[in-house]
């Protein structure tokens, strides 16, 4: 491929480079992640106005921010995940690029209550491979309802220690805002 232009923003670029689409995936849209579009709040429980189960009804006309600004690690061009990580299929929506506290680190939250089984184990797995640290989440649930997420670290255990600090003075939120610079 030849030299791209730098006046491509970065959803041009990803619909040039990733032969992989959102499709009839909507676990951004749906509340997994927390944002603010067009004046409505996104949350869990909450999910955006434009979704549908065949896809967000504009799409094509969507906000930039945060729709078209974000793009999930599973549509990310040369993603490392597999095929069927998609975030409606594996339980967890990745975000590969992920900066946090000075660390390139890889951000799973679950599309529901906790990421499958299966899909940690991968993430664990290639987070290791890379010698990448993993942060991820569990929602925490009484009744039905969302009161907040646990983040959990996995990595060094310095890294660890630092996520454990940030949980116990309170700082989870940090992880879940996508509207605050899509941090997922």
């Amino acid at each position: 491929m030849g030299a791209v232009s730098s006046s491509i923003n970065n959803d041009q670029l990803a619909k040039l480079e990733s032969s992989r689409q959102c499709g009839s995936c909507t676990a951004c849209c749906d509340g997994w992640l927390v944002a603010e579009i067009e004046g409505r709040r996104v949350s869990p429980g909450n999910p955006c106005h434009h979704s549908t189960p065949g896809g967000c009804a504009i799409y094509e006309t969507r906000p930039k921010h945060p729709c078209r600004e974000f793009v999930c690690g599973w549509v990310r061009w040369h993603s490392p995940l597999p095929s069927w990580m998609r975030p409606n299929q594996c339980g967890a929506i990745v975000i590969l690029w992920f900066d946090w506290q000075g660390q390139k680190v890889i951000n799973a939250v679950p599309v529901g209550e906790k990421i499958p089984e299966h899909t940690l184990n991968w993430l664990k797995t290639y987070a290791q491979k890379n010698g990448r640290p993993l942060i991820f989440s569990e929602r925490i649930l009484k009744d039905g309802k969302v009161l907040g997420m646990r983040c959990l670290g996995y990595g060094p255990p310095s890294f660890t220690r630092k996520v454990e600090k940030i949980m116990q003075a309170g700082g989870q939120t940090e992880m879940v805002d996508m509207s605050s610079n899509i941090k997922g």
